[in-house]
């Protein structure tokens, strides 16, 4: 009786499993891979966060000067809740520097939310023209804000220029 063993078929056998396993492998690895990226590209999106001035009313005169409310619309249009942490900015009065406002306190938007939000502002006479006391005062002036704000996410902090104008009400 003669036993022959063919060798070759074994060493065919194994390398043709191990090329299968190690594509099928990399076949799991990028679909995890695309998955994180989708979810990278989603988050980052945040940076398409809208905010509008909408309003600024005087509440509030005294002679030493104005207190300001300034009325916010901010729109996240992303699947993924947007926390505002801080904004700083500073408000024109028809073109001139008249206060500087800020915030700390975190505003959270979820995900393809709109939300509204006041920050007070005080503008001082001290500094201004006779002219632009007076448009405060008429409320004839045009508010303007320019500012940033800086909002954390996973993938860290971000942050946004914002600048919008309204009339004085």
């Amino acid at each position: 009786m003669q036993f022959c063993f063919d060798f070759t078929q074994i060493v065919c056998y194994n390398i043709t499993m191990k090329l299968k396993i190690s594509m099928l492998a990399a076949f799991v690895l990028l679909l995890v891979n695309c998955a994180l990226l989708q979810d990278v590209k989603e988050r980052t999106a945040v940076r398409n966060l809208q905010v509008k001035l909408k309003s600024a009313h005087v509440t509030d005169v005294t002679w030493n000067g104005a207190s300001v409310d300034l009325s916010f619309k901010a729109h996240n249009p992303n699947a993924y809740d947007a926390v505002v942490n801080s904004f700083d900015f500073d408000m024109l009065l028809s073109g001139v520097k008249a206060a500087k406002g800020s915030i700390r306190n975190n505003i959270r938007i979820e995900g393809t939310q709109t939300k509204d939000f006041i920050v007070p502002v005080f503008v001082s006479f001290g500094g201004l023209s006779s002219g632009i006391k007076q448009s405060v005062l008429n409320k004839q002036a045009t508010v303007r804000v320019l500012g940033y704000i800086t909002m954390n996410t996973t993938l860290g902090g971000l942050r946004f220029k914002v600048l919008d104008e309204t009339p004085l009400q």
